[in-house]
Formats: C-alpha cells, structure tokens, sequence
C-alpha cells in the first residue's frame, strides 16, 4: 500500500503563518485540526516552515527509535537558544555530541547518584517538613523552589546564603528562553534577552571559580570526566544549574499531588505508600498523562515515511508527546489516571511513554530524575495527607513547561501518631 499524502495547509510564506495561534493555545491548534483532517499527522506553517506534526504513538516511535538516523536535531537552528547555552550535546548532531553525551551520563550513573541522595534528602526535607503549618500552599511553587535548590546546590555547589541571588539569575537566564530574541539596551532598560545574556555571563563565571574551588562531589567529577576545555564543562554545568530541570519536575511533582488529593484518593496514597510497586505504577501514570515537555522537533535528512505518511527530505517535523502519550491505539481509557494499567496486561507497554524522549538520545537523567521524584512522593506519604483548597484543577498550560494555568493551592495535614513502615512516627 502506497503512503498516505499528509493532510494539512502550508499556505503562503509569512502570510500563511500559523505561529502566533500556536503559540496562544498550542492544545487547541493540535486538537482543531487532528479533527478537522481526522488524521493524527497533519502539516502547517510554523516558524514560517512547513511543519509536520506528528501525534500518534506509532509515529513518535518512528522518529524517536525505528528511523531516528534519518532525522537530525534542529534545535541549533534556533541562534537564540545556541547563544544562551552554548554548544551542547542536545543541540548537535555528530559524533563529538554523542561523546559529549557519554560524559554526561557518567555523571548521572546510579552509583553516583547513590551520592548525591545525602544532599537531595536533607532539602527535600528542610523544604517540606513544615508545609503543614502553612493554611496552603501554592504546590508548584513550592516544588519549583525545593527543586532549584537541588540544582543549584549539588551542581553549583551554593551555599544558603548564596540561593537567592542565583536562584534570581537563573530565572532571568531562563526568560531569554521565552522573551523576543533581541538583545536591547536604551538609558538604564534592557530587554529580557540582554538581561539574559549578562545572566548567562554571570552563571558561567561563577561555574568556572566553583570547578577550581570546589570540594562538591558533582564539580570533582565534572573536572574528572574528560571534557576537553572548561568551557565545553561550562557550558554543560550551566543546562543543570537553568530553570528548565527545575520546572519539569516541579510540573510531574504537582501532578502526583494533584492526582492523588483529597479523602476520595486516600486508598492511592496508602497504597504507594504500602507497596513500592504501585508507587511506580503511580508515577508511571504521571508521566504518561502530563509530560511536563510539550514536545520536540527534528528535520529529516532524506525522505522517510512515518507512521504511513511520507515525509519529504529536509522538512521540519514537530512530535507531540502529550498526544502520543494518549493515543487510544496504544492505551486503553487513555485520558483516564489509572496506576492499575501498569500492573496488568499493559506493563509491557512502558518503553511507549515519550515523556523523556526515546532511542540513542533519551534524557540521560532519567534514572536521577526518577529518584528524585520517588523519594519526593515518599517524604510526603510517610508525613501528611492533602486535599485542594478548591476542588477543580484548573486547565493546564503546556508552553514552555506544562502546569496548571492558575496557581493551586493544597493543604497538608500530619498524618496520626502510628506506625509507618514499621517506624512510630
């Protein structure tokens, strides 16, 4: 059977443009339109590109793992994101990327990950010991801090009287990443990029003093990890200490509260606390329903058919994660949080969750994301039980990192005097 022709409009150059609507509710532009051509691939201009983009299961399974050598990354095409981070393995495509990437995922081995839990722990518990003085709590802020102090402490190796200040230019680092690309100053004002890019000075100054200072576990190992130049480790070290890492699992971490809250889900959270198994299953479920990335893109390097549909050479296709994370080919009730699936008939359907990527350049963090996430939820089972101070979630935003739009807020309770895995509280 010949390919399918992919459905869609590309329209006119500049005219035809379909960015700003994207950008304004990327859900609605990818739902109008799976709809309007019943297709789950489709094509528009974007970024005034043609852009194929790809929703199906089976098709980001093809550009991720099946026909990932016909497809290269894209991400350096945008000059803005290269200028604020510099050359990084997730931005190229060739074999100094993949040793690069080999380096960093030593980093993140489970031995030394073993390591760095001392530290993890003892923030993780200075952040959330007393949430439950406070009336609320605005959960995502809540996580978003906990996180960024992680970061900057076991990779920056800042104290608590620096968190602050750093805490503040990575944030500013972080809004060049979604301001207008043009650096401007004018009698006092800059713009949001060139307010950016003196954070990005500042970062990189601070990295390069730490990596010939520094005691800290992670820096040791950084300077012991064969990068050829400090500022190649600079540049790395400086994707670990940015907001992106914080605000993806801030995002995960705020969807297991939200998924698990109230006196009607007490049976989920006994359960993970009770069985490790299920507070996998738990968390699996999490990441299959609410990637915190919308997304990713790649260009085909020669002509390449996904999922049925023929893709030209050198075309921009954009994989939509939240969608393949749903395809009801794939999932049954695939919008519905069910951990359950996970311990049945469906577990051998875990390597079809695109939440972090797949094929030869998945995250390489997973394994260290996922402790942390683990040992998160098990601080706060073992301690408290949460309602919503209102019952409906609000609708979640997806650009740049996935969270509710609105601010939510949860109470915590300390769960009774009583034992706990054995242990009186």
């Amino acid at each position: 059977m010949p390919p399918d022709k992919i459905p869609g409009e590309v329209g006119w150059t500049v005219t035809g443009d379909k960015t700003v609507e994207f950008a304004r509710n990327p859900i609605s532009f990818v739902e109008s339109r799976i709809e309007k051509h019943d297709s789950k691939i489709f094509i528009a201009r974007v970024l005034n590109k043609p852009t194929i983009f790809v929703t199906s299961n089976n098709g980001v399974r093809d550009i991720l793992v099946t026909h990932q050598s016909s497809f290269r990354m894209g991400y350096k095409d945008f000059g803005y994101m290269h200028a604020l981070f510099g050359d990084l393995f997730l931005f190229e495509d060739d074999e100094n990327a993949y040793r690069v990437r080999n380096l960093v995922k030593e980093l993140f081995h489970s031995t030394h990950c073993d390591n760095y839990m001392t530290v993890i722990m003892s923030i993780i518990g200075d952040t959330l010991e007393n949430v439950h003085l406070r009336s609320s709590v605005d959960i995502y802020e809540v996580f978003k801090d906990m996180i960024t102090n992680v970061c900057l402490t076991l990779f920056l190796d800042i104290s608590q009287e620096e968190y602050h200040e750093y805490k503040n230019i990575a944030k500013t680092h972080w809004h060049g990443l979604i301001s207008v690309p043009v650096s401007v100053k004018v009698k006092g004002w800059a713009s949001a990029y060139s307010k950016a890019d003196e954070a990005k000075s500042m970062l990189l100054s601070k990295i390069k003093e730490k990596l010939k200072s520094s005691n800290n576990r992670f820096l040791q190992l950084v300077s012991e990890a064969g990068f050829e130049s400090d500022d190649e480790a600079c540049s790395h070290l400086l994707l670990f200490i940015s907001s992106i890492l914080p605000k993806a699992m801030s995002s995960l971490l705020t969807s297991f509260v939200l998924e698990t809250a109230g006196h009607f889900k007490e049976h989920m959270r006994e359960g993970a606390l009770e069985d490790e198994n299920y507070l996998e299953s738990l968390l699996l479920e999490v990441q299959r329903l609410f990637p915190p990335l919308y997304g990713g893109r790649r260009y085909t390097t020669e002509e390449v058919i996904i999922d049925g549909f023929t893709i030209p050479k050198d075309h921009c296709v954009a994989y939509i994660t939240k969608y393949a994370n749903r395809d009801s080919n794939i999932f049954e009730q695939a919008d519905v949080f069910i951990p359950e699936r996970w311990s049945n008939r469906n577990c051998e359907k875990q390597h079809l969750i695109w939440t972090f990527g797949g094929g030869s350049r998945s995250c390489i963090g997973i394994h260290f994301i996922n402790r942390i996430l683990k040992s998160t939820s098990l601080y706060l089972l073992s301690r408290f039980d949460w309602s919503l101070i209102k019952d409906v979630v609000p609708e979640y935003k997806t650009l740049p990192v996935a969270r509710p739009k609105e601010p939510v807020f949860v109470a915590f309770l300390p769960k009774s005097t009583k034992e706990i895995n054995g242990c009186k509280k």
